[in-house]
């Protein structure tokens, strides 16, 4: 018999592990990045660009499904800032395949490939860029590394909130997942988690902040 099993992000854990990604890709360019944030117009500038920067990281995870097959329909992005996250959500059920694929594209393109790139050309912005969001990636590799161990033939769908996803398959032998609270469990039935996918979900909040991140970068600027 198929189940359906729901998992929660544990923020708290994953903002630690975070925490780590971040000190670990800062090291070896501690000095170069001092230096360059010592200066209070660069720190308006990669304040903006990271904005700008998480927007990228979750059109990767888009672009990661719709290279797999998936309609830009079955995809919505948002922000909730009031919880922590930005999203991109898939709202139809996808392989193991598809979602390990979505999971790692910002991880690699604007993480990995990047901060390389940063230092052959010496550019103390796209480090730290790629620093943050190899920080921020922390709970897409929490994810990656647990589904790749998993059966193939487990399938992945995410509810409207940002912050949990389902599996199914007939036996997940091992509910207890580093990062992730099991949440429940129940009998599976055939699209009984579609829903109607909105293109936009940005709440109130997250635009308020983004709209003051933006003026105090301006302001450190331009002062």
């Amino acid at each position: 018999m198929r189940k359906f099993y729901k998992y929660k992000l544990n923020i708290n854990t994953i903002n630690v592990v975070a925490t780590i990604l971040f000190i670990v890709a800062c090291i070896p360019a501690y000095k170069l990045l001092y230096n360059y944030i010592s200066n209070m117009k660069n720190v308006g500038i990669v304040l903006i660009a990271y904005l700008f920067w998480m927007v990228f990281h979750e059109a990767l995870h888009g672009i990661g499904h719709l290279l797999c097959g998936s309609k830009r329909k079955d995809i919505s992005f948002g922000a909730a800032f009031e919880k922590g996250v930005l999203f991109c959500l898939i709202r139809k059920e996808v392989s193991k395949k598809q979602i390990l694929i979505s999971l790692i594209f910002p991880f690699f393109f604007i993480g990995i490939v990047t901060y390389i790139v940063g230092f052959i050309i010496n550019s103390p912005l796209l480090i730290i860029l790629s620093v943050f969001n190899i920080s921020g990636a922390a709970g897409d590799l929490l994810m990656f590394y647990h589904f790749i161990k998993l059966d193939n033939d487990i399938t992945y769908i995410e509810p409207g909130d940002g912050t949990s996803f389902y599996l199914t398959t007939c036996n997940l032998k091992n509910k207890k997942m580093f990062g992730l609270e099991f949440v429940e469990e129940g009998e599976y039935k055939q699209d009984m988690f579609n829903e109607k996918t909105k293109a936009w979900d940005i709440s109130k909040t997250s635009y308020i902040v983004f709209g003051v991140c933006i003026v105090l970068g301006l302001i450190c600027i331009f002062l």
